[in-house]
This record gives C-alpha cells, structure tokens and sequence, in this order.
C-alpha cells in the first residue's frame, strides 16, 4: 500500500506541489544522487529533475505547509522517472511539481490530507505486462463486485506515464540516433567520392604521364 501526502512546498519566492512519502523500503525504492536519505525529522529528500530545475541545493530550507524541512538530498524514485502528477496530463512539470521523502515521524506530523494507493508485483507473471495486468484486472473485479465495492481506478505499469515516459522517449532517440548514422555515413560517402573524382580530374595529365612512362 502507498501512503502519500500532497501540500505546497516554498523556497525563497517559488512554490510548488509536493507530494510526500515516507521512506519506502520494499517496493518503489529510491536511488540517491547526491546527499542521503533523510534521517532527522526535519529534513527531506527530494527528486533530483525538479531540484535542478528549480534551483534547490543539499541544505536549502524548504517550507511545506506550516514546516521547515532541511534538503538532505536528491533522488530518483523508479515510479516517478517523469515528474507526472497526474496520469492524464500532456507533458510531465518538473519545476511545479516535486516528491519527497521523510521519516515516518515527520510523515505522521505534516497536516494535510492522507491518499492511499494499493500498489502490486506479479511473482508468478505469465505473458506480457499487459496480459499479466488484464487478467489480474478480471479477478480484482470479480472480487470486489462480490462484496459490492467497485473499483475506482486502475492504473497498470505499462500505461503508467510517471514510469513509462522515459523509456519510451529514450527508445525513439535510440531509433532516431540510428537514422542520422546512417544518413551521416551516405554523406561522407558522397563526399568522398565526389573528391577522389575531382582529384583524379585534375591530375589526368600527370596520371596520364606516369602510365605514359610505365
């Protein structure tokens, strides 16, 4: 289950959306950058892109809500490779919207609305992740409707833009790097044999000369 908190976070006149997790250790681990994780309920740590973008530092003071949390570092978080708040958004906002990680005592103390999210991994997968999430889709809602509950919202990893996002966009510059390779070896191609046919022009009387001579 993933437990978040959203408020507003401020440094010197800039504000942003924030949404906050406790430090999670089982599943949607953080990988630090620069700095540590937070180990004082003051401090935080938050995601690299949108540090970069606005201009926040390891040791910057960031107000969220009615609090003060020291900056101990910068990370990536594996479900937040593109700062996408929501799923339906257009593009991902790096500059207005960050995630932070504190401890579970200052998670406790920030005054703001709780969000839970139920979160899964297949151990026994079989088929594709979308075959996988489909049929688990069909048996989480033959479940539910038996207890009449209904289910809200479901949001499998390969439509997960906070995730996909980059890997998709790294797979198109990968396919376009290989088509200017291509183009770039046509041209020089071009350009050397446009060269060696100039070369041998202009030497025709001199070539003509040594072979004349043997």
């Amino acid at each position: 289950m993933q437990i978040f908190k959203e408020s507003t976070e401020k440094v010197d006149d800039r504000s942003s959306v924030i949404r906050i997790y406790s430090i999670r250790k089982k599943i949607d681990t953080a990988c630090v950058m620069k700095g540590s994780l937070p180990t004082k309920n003051d401090e935080i740590a938050i995601d690299r892109m949108h540090a970069d973008n606005a201009n926040i530092k390891v040791g910057d003071t960031l107000h969220i809500g009615n609090q003060s949390f020291t900056v101990s570092g910068f990370v990536a978080n594996v479900d937040y490779s593109a700062l996408f708040q929501n799923n339906s958004d257009v593009m991902y906002d790096a500059l207005t919207f960050d995630v932070g990680l504190v401890t579970d005592a200052a998670f406790a103390s920030i005054d703001t609305s709780t969000h839970y999210n139920y979160a899964y991994t297949f151990t026994n997968q079989k088929g594709s992740d979308k075959e996988a999430s489909d049929d688990f889709l069909q048996a989480l809602i033959t479940q539910i409707t038996t207890n009449g509950n209904k289910i809200e919202d479901f949001l499998p990893v390969y439509r997960n833009q906070a995730i996909q996002f980059t890997i998709d966009d790294m797979g198109s510059y990968r396919a376009m790097s290989g088509v200017i390779l291509y183009v770039l070896i046509m041209v020089m191609a071009f350009i050397f044999s446009i060269t060696i046919s100039n070369t041998i022009t202009k030497e025709a009387s001199v070539i003509g000369t040594l072979r004349a001579l043997g």
